[in-house]
């Protein structure tokens, strides 16, 4: 993959769609055009679809993004870091498959969520001082 792409949560994503400034701003120095999804983080998305045309405003907004799909090797990375870190860590199934995805590419991960990746050997977290924005609906 190439060195410039940075794989992004869902929670930047979700805080990108609900106009949150200064993750807008964070992102835009990047280089909106940088950042790639997984498959993943596009089903959580989705899953917050409350009618069919909400589901296609979803999907519309998520198409500015490239989707990195689930193969083998992320697969497999997935599964040795699920196992390894289900019962010291209680990580979830969405996020040790980003994990996997980000690991098995060498991306790095934009997250707000440090906490649950920190302790990921081999994870290449972006640091920010990114904060959620509250009290608001996005998509």
């Amino acid at each position: 993959m190439e060195e410039d792409i940075i794989l992004c949560d869902t929670d930047i994503i979700i805080e990108y769609f609900n106009n949150n400034i200064p993750v807008l701003r964070f992102l835009e120095d990047i280089g909106v055009e940088k950042l790639i999804v997984t498959s993943i983080t596009r089903a959580e998305m989705q899953q917050g679809a409350t009618n069919k045309l909400h589901l296609t405003k979803i999907n519309r907004s998520l198409n500015k993004f490239p989707t990195l799909d689930i193969d083998d090797a992320i697969s497999r990375n997935f599964g040795k870091l699920f196992e390894h870190f289900i019962l010291s860590h209680k990580c979830g199934i969405p996020d040790m498959l980003n994990a996997g995805a980000a690991v098995t590419y060498e991306l790095p991960f934009v997250t707000m969520n440090v906490k649950d990746y920190r302790y990921i050997t081999g994870l290449r977290l972006v640091t920010h001082s990114l904060k959620p924005k509250r009290g608001q609906a996005g998509l």
